[in-house]
């Protein structure tokens, strides 16, 4: 039966080196990237595909509102679906 490895710990210990010491430094050091966001709230891409001709027209609605296609587009989708 093989036992259950945390890949993450064996690449640490391979660039730690053979004898798997750690200084302080190493230890000490901060992580850098961005925080992690409060609570639940998380997004979730959808990916919708247009043709040339709609991608204009929604272009030209959302600068009329002064926002992004994808602003644009999520504002028009909330306020349909509020109406349901």
């Amino acid at each position: 039966m093989y036992e259950k490895i945390n890949i993450k710990e064996a690449i640490r210990a391979k660039k730690i080196g053979a004898d798997n010491t750690q200084t302080y430094a190493e230890a000490d050091r901060k992580r850098g990237g961005r925080p992690k966001k409060d609570g639940d709230h998380k997004l979730t891409r959808v990916p919708i595909y247009l043709s040339n001709d709609e991608l204009e027209k929604v272009e030209q609605a959302a600068a009329r509102y002064g926002l992004t296609v994808g602003k644009f587009v999520k504002m028009t989708a909330m306020i349909e679906s509020a109406s349901i």
